[in-house]
């Protein structure tokens, strides 16, 4: 289980009076598998539909979610309660995607997806920001919203650095706040960090310098742990949660 406890700066410079105003968002969720659908709707997109999410989002521009799925994921998709809770903050739409669906290359069937969902928006596409979504990312109230924020102030990408935890260990939590409300959880951001770092997956420990145990040889981002509230992270290798194209003639 990842989260994204922070928006970092983006990379570029804002230019403002640059281009056009923003005219829409789509946010493009690859997924695929029986197990993975049900643990994002019933797990993570209830983070997701905190207002200052996806109806934020949806509230400051025309908004469409699609879903990046295979045929067999569909008939179990729609009748989720919890899909059509999404349909009913945003347009929705499944694309499929079996044709780039190989055994266990999950990144590149990911990465493809992600491009393929782009290019489906044709000649809207440079005035469209793209959220590229991770379906195990548990996220605070009001990051899509800051998000977009920036993108429509002129940045042309977003990115942000995540760090995992130990799903069997801190899913009672969400588990006891779900209880409460189980079709929307807003976290503050605080107190999902202070969740997260109770909760340190094995390979976010490693990769933790002040930590004297286990260290990881082969580490594409750094931590230094201050105390018990605090985590400094120095990250390689970033995830692109956002971007408006400048071209529609890319790789």
């Amino acid at each position: 289980m990842n989260l994204q406890p922070s928006i970092s700066d983006s990379f570029g410079q804002a230019r403002p009076a640059g281009r056009p105003p923003l005219k829409k968002v789509r946010c493009l969720l690859p997924i695929w598998g029986y197990a993975y659908v049900k643990k994002f709707l019933e797990v993570a997109l209830p983070t997701w539909l905190a207002d200052g999410n996806l109806p934020a989002v949806s509230r400051m521009v025309p908004t469409k979610f699609v879903l990046l799925t295979g045929r067999e994921d569909e008939i179990y998709l729609r009748a989720h309660p919890a899909f059509k809770r999404l349909s009913a903050v945003c347009d929705t739409e499944i694309h499929f995607v079996d044709h780039l669906i190989t055994g266990n290359n999950y990144s590149t069937t990911i990465t493809l997806a992600y491009a393929e969902g782009i290019r489906a928006t044709q000649d809207e596409m440079l005035n469209t920001c793209f959220l590229l979504l991770v379906s195990d990312y548990i996220v605070a109230d009001g990051s899509f919203r800051t998000v977009v924020e920036r993108v429509q102030a002129g940045r042309d990408g977003i990115l942000v650095g995540n760090f995992q935890v130990v799903e069997e260990e801190a899913l009672p939590w969400l588990t006891q706040l779900q209880q409460a409300n189980p079709e929307i959880l807003q976290l503050k951001s605080r107190s999902l960090m202070n969740w997260a770092l109770s909760h340190l997956h094995p390979a976010t420990v490693a990769n933790t310098i002040n930590y004297p145990l286990i260290h990881n040889d082969h580490t594409n981002r750094l931590f230094w742990r201050v105390d018990n509230q605090t985590l400094i992270g120095r990250f390689y290798l970033m995830h692109m949660i956002a971007i408006r194209p400048e071209t529609k003639d890319f790789l």
